[in-house]
């Protein structure tokens, strides 16, 4: 199914009535792991963040950005660490050490802290649409996480913010940065 459009994040022009869910991508962007390369055009979603702000939108977000958002920032610190000390481990074993407590407890600020200007959402999937979400997934064509978020999205009538490419053909509103999905839209 096609997008229903895609728009430029940092030009868009915020009310209090636009409702947007902020992808994991947005989130390691604004709160990153230390460790976490610095990428040159994140100031351009920090300002756009900040014109949500100051429109009052209402920002959502459901356990999935949240457990996609502490597994990836840790997941990011834990392999910052293997490099660093020349070790190789599991992951599990990583988090058992000492070294894994001050990454848990940055990471919970961060999301501590979205939640705050946040609203969760909680939603329930019925039989009909988890049959259509898992036969879009054995098409082998979509992350099972991101079929989640769209169904968020079109539940909660919200604009997905995201960099990833992934959705450029989610049947949602993209706001986005990223050059290639402003491109694949202008035909």
């Amino acid at each position: 199914m096609a997008n229903n459009k895609t728009l430029d994040f940092s030009s868009y022009n915020f009310t209090n009535e636009d409702v947007v869910l902020l992808d994991t991508n947005i989130w390691l962007f604004l709160s990153p792991p230390p460790s976490s390369p610095k990428k040159h055009f994140v100031t351009k979603y920090t300002r756009a963040c900040k014109n949500i702000l100051t429109a009052k939108s209402k920002i959502i977000f459901d356990r999935t950005v949240l457990g996609e958002y502490m597994n990836r920032y840790c997941r990011i610190e834990w392999k910052a660490y293997q490099k660093k000390n020349s070790v190789e481990l599991e992951f599990k074993e990583y988090r058992n050490l000492p070294d894994f407590q001050p990454v848990a407890e940055s990471a919970a600020k961060f999301a501590s802290q979205f939640i705050v200007r946040s609203r969760f959402v909680e939603w329930q999937l019925d039989q009909e649409t988890l049959g259509s979400m898992l036969s879009t997934f054995s098409k082998g064509h979509a992350d099972w996480s991101d079929l989640l978020l769209i169904d968020v999205c079109q539940r909660s009538n919200a604009m997905l913010v995201t960099d990833d490419t992934d959705f450029a053909s989610a049947p949602v509103t993209i706001l986005t940065c990223n050059p290639v999905l402003l491109n694949s839209f202008h035909h």
